[in-house]
């Protein structure tokens, strides 16, 4: 069983992963100060193998882990649950011989998790797994059958329910995708890039981020609820574009980490991407890092 309640002073959130996480990467984040590891979706690179070789690795972390969905990873979700809960037994047997230590890997979706910060008690929200972007919900009959969300008036009360009862003020969100809200152009954090399809160009939206999403955002407000960030990803933020890192607006801190691809060479050597975000008596801080593993 994972812990009620987790302290954090820094976490790191890591995606879209599209394959790339090594045995390096389970390595240095084992010996990381991070407190909590967060990852936003898109495991592998689309294929089960791929998939479940990913979550293989990431069952291997010694850190506190939330995964969410994405929407490459709906084919595969139940490989993906049962290989971690097939890792979490393995390890709970190992640890009762005094042969592992305990960990918590787990993957997200629609629930809320209380985090002990410097700033208070704090609820990280996780929200609907598998989004690809725009209005409606993708791969309904998955989340029927997982989650038992199936339209997007059951995500979005769903969502309300998440933000009405929780037992703090201040809230934070984890998703796939992005809210609505943050701007139609192809820079904005989750604008769309890319071509609409020819049969439905004057309906498909410029601002591709989920509209339950942003009515959660907007029901903590109208709840007197602090909201302090919400961590996503899904829309790329590839080399040469100016999508950007993240935006305050209206005192929430808006993180898009799926940088794509998430290794890239370096002068030394290849470098792995990760987002920190430290928790302080002033509020957070959102930092960006490239990591040589190797010389780690």
């Amino acid at each position: 069983m994972h812990p009620e309640k987790i302290s954090v002073e820094k976490l790191a959130i890591i995606g879209d992963l599209h394959g790339h996480f090594t045995d390096d990467d389970v390595h240095y984040f084992n010996r990381s100060p991070y407190d909590l590891l967060l990852f936003v979706g898109d495991m592998g690179s689309g294929t089960r193998k791929d998939g479940v070789s990913i979550i293989r690795r990431v069952a291997r972390l010694r850190k506190p882990t939330l995964i969410m969905p994405g929407n490459n990873d709906a084919a595969h979700l139940p490989d993906l649950a049962a290989e971690l809960t097939y890792q979490a037994g393995r390890r709970e047997i190992l640890q009762a011989l005094g042969k592992a230590r305990s960990s918590w890997v787990i993957p997200t979706g629609y629930s809320s998790h209380v985090l002990l910060t410097p700033l208070g008690e704090v609820t990280l929200i996780c929200g609907r797994p598998l989004s690809q972007g725009g209005s409606g919900i993708s791969f309904a009959e998955t989340l029927e059958r997982v989650h038992g969300v199936g339209t997007p008036a059951v995500s979005v009360a769903k969502y309300r329910h998440l933000v009405a009862d929780a037992r703090t003020r201040r809230l934070m969100f984890l998703a796939h995708n992005g809210p609505t809200g943050l701007g139609e152009t192809e820079d904005s954090l989750w604008g769309r890039d890319f071509p609409a399809p020819a049969s439905s160009a004057a309906d498909y939206p410029k601002d591709f981020g989920d509209d339950d999403l942003r009515d959660a955002l907007d029901y903590a407000t109208s709840l007197d609820k602090e909201v302090l960030a919400v961590f996503a990803g899904h829309m790329h933020r590839r080399r040469g574009t100016s999508r950007p890192l993240s935006r305050l607006q209206d005192g929430t801190t808006f993180v898009n980490a799926a940088v794509v691809p998430r290794i890239r060479s370096g002068g030394t050597g290849p470098e792995h991407h990760h987002v920190a975000v430290q928790f302080g008596p002033e509020g957070l801080v959102v930092s960006e890092h490239w990591i040589n593993l190797a010389s780690e």
